[in-house]
């Protein structure tokens, strides 16, 4: 697995850095600014690693991990999770190399009282299908659906973003993702 941090070292996310490198090869790269795929909203970091997916490569961009790396979301079991460090909204984008047909994407998530899920899907010619629905008093770790087409289109690329709207915890935020599905 290769893995990209993006954004100044901050003595928070040193203890990720350290474990990226450990895993394979990692690097500090300059601050990404925006909400384009595959860049942060300003000030935030992002991950980057490859993972496997029903045998596919795909890059998988996210929010600063504290617990877990980009698999878990993928490996079918909701014991594993990717806990975000402090980003709110979480941010998790998937590239795809070979474009597949989609139409909504499913989250199973830890336990939060009042969340929203924001999803925009790149298709053909860079277009994107976007999708937003908030969430409040489900039960406990929430399985949610959210589409973004009536019907599957192929799509090249994910972007999927979970804020909670709670007041700023004293801990901060750390959105737990426990899994993730292409539907």
């Amino acid at each position: 697995m290769r893995a990209i941090i993006a954004g100044a070292a901050v003595p928070r996310s040193a203890r990720l850095a350290d474990v990226l490198r450990r895993a394979g090869t990692a690097r500090t790269v300059g601050r990404q600014r925006g909400g384009t795929p595959g860049s942060a909203a300003p000030g935030e970091q992002l991950a980057y690693a490859e993972v496997q997916l029903d045998g596919q490569v795909i890059g998988v961009h996210t929010s600063l991990l504290d617990i877990g790396q980009p698999g878990d979301i993928f490996d079918r079991n909701r014991d594993t999770l990717m806990r975000g460090l402090d980003a709110n909204p979480r941010l998790i984008e998937l590239r795809l190399d070979q474009p597949r047909a989609l139409r909504a994407i499913g989250l199973d998530l830890a336990t939060m009282p009042l969340f929203r899920v924001n999803v925009a899907a790149t298709i053909a010619a860079g277009r994107a299908l976007n999708a937003e629905h908030e969430y409040h008093d489900l039960p406990n770790d929430p399985h949610v659906e959210l589409a973004f087409a009536d019907d599957a289109v192929q799509v090249s690329a994910v972007r999927v973003e979970i804020l909670d709207l709670r007041a700023s915890p004293t801990e901060g935020f750390h959105i737990h993702v426990r899994e993730l599905q292409l539907q």
